[in-house]
């Protein structure tokens, strides 16, 4: 696996200060936190902290919190025991297990609720998860990196994110700036995917692009 092969696109000071920060973060083996807007490439940056890591050759395990309704989520991530609720006929591993030894990367972290986040504060600081329907808790070795365009603070402030849990997972922050502040990105963007386009539809060359009338 080339630990390397993971591309991004800009040149900007802002931009390339934010890989920079994650490159810096990756061999830590602690929490990191990814801000930004939607589309801002917080996946890429939780790959390249898990390709860049001493955890390089595990698994790297997404979940996207907000695609999940709130009575599955904790089953999701923490896995279950058959019989544990109305649909649960075999038990099943969550997120935590499967990523051992790798990286789980929580996308969306903002939209767990509080009882999630009783559960992820404990395996972050205990390094144990407990199945669903069962009193026996599970060892895992898992590095956390979530993500959120949300403003977690704020969400303190407001009863809807628990403090202790922030403090756990933003031992190192990493901002994302949005295109529209990514001076000069756009231009380099536009020539990369119109060269990429070209070579896909089997021109010989790729042209530029023509005066704005």
């Amino acid at each position: 696996m080339d630990r390397d092969n993971i591309q991004f696109i800009g040149q900007s000071s802002a931009f390339l200060d934010a890989v920079e920060r994650a490159s810096r973060a990756a061999p830590l083996n602690r929490p990191v936190l990814v801000v930004g807007e939607r589309g801002t490439g917080k996946e890429l940056i939780a790959e390249r902290l898990h390709r860049l890591s001493t955890r390089w050759d595990g698994p790297l395990v997404t979940i996207n919190c907000a695609a999940l309704p709130e009575t599955l989520i904790e089953a999701e991530l923490f896995g279950h025991e058959a019989g544990a609720f109305t649909g649960a006929t075999r038990a099943r591993e969550g997120r935590f297990e499967e990523a051992d030894g790798g990286t789980l990367f929580l996308d969306e972290l903002g939209t767990l609720s509080m009882g999630a986040q009783e559960r992820l504060l404990r395996a972050v600081e205990y390094g144990e998860v407990t199945r669903i329907g069962s009193s026996r808790p599970v060892r895992v070795d898992v590095r956390i990196v979530g993500a959120t365009n949300e403003h977690l603070p704020n969400m303190v402030e407001r009863g809807r994110f628990r403090a202790d849990l922030l403090d756990r997972l933003c031992f190192e922050v990493i901002t994302l700036p949005p295109l529209r502040v990514r001076e000069g990105d756009i231009e380099v963007l536009s020539e990369y995917y119109g060269r990429k386009m070209a070579a896909e539809l089997g021109w010989d060359g790729w042209p530029g692009f023509g005066e704005i009338a």
